[in-house]
């Protein structure tokens, strides 16, 4: 081997960058991830641990891709077999017909609902006519201020010209009343 001469500020720069390429190499944590980086940028580099395993980190992957491949698909098939189910819970609960069934897919793929809850839809998104509930008016006199004796009509006159003197009217009413009949509330004198 032939021998170089350099300076010494190369030599110590060099040592350096030997040392820290040693350590980086040789980390126990991080020297694989390092190596895998060299071998990347430079694929005909000989670097024993990851020659050695390429084989079997090939095989490692292609049974991975299956197993992912395999996962995927039992679980669409699972998901396929669970919505077959929902629909022929559905359909049954329901009473769907072949329309009725069909109506009821594509309300539940148009607003992204449950098979149960489109098929209710489906079946009852014609609402029923309203029953008349038996109770009528009368008439139109809101105040009943058409019919009653003479004083009850004055009376609700009053109320209705003068609010606040109606109320002093009748509360006084009310509590000479109380007061004769011996009735008044709890904190008023006799």
């Amino acid at each position: 081997m032939a021998t170089v001469e350099i300076e010494d500020g190369q030599l110590a720069l060099l040592q350096r960058a030997y040392g820290l390429l040693d350590k980086l190499y040789t980390h126990p944590e991080h020297g694989m991830d390092v190596k895998k980086i060299l071998k990347k940028m430079d694929p005909t580099a000989r670097i024993p641990e990851i020659d050695a395993a390429a084989p079997h980190v090939a095989k490692i992957e292609a049974l991975e891709k299956k197993l992912g491949d395999l996962e995927s698909n039992l679980t669409k098939g699972y998901e396929d077999y669970q919505r077959g189910q929902d629909w022929a819970k559905a359909r049954e609960e329901f009473g769907l017909t072949d329309e009725g069934l069909t109506a009821a897919q594509k309300i539940a793929e148009e607003q992204k609902l449950t098979p149960r809850a489109a098929s209710a839809l489906a079946v009852h998104d014609a609402p029923k006519p309203v029953e008349p509930s038996g109770f009528s008016p009368q008439g139109w006199d809101l105040f009943g201020t058409a019919g009653g004796t003479a004083d009850e009509q004055a009376d609700m006159k009053a109320l209705l010209e003068d609010p606040d003197q109606w109320f002093d009217r009748t509360a006084g009413k009310m509590f000479s009343d109380a007061k004769r009949a011996g009735r008044l509330p709890v904190g008023f004198a006799a």
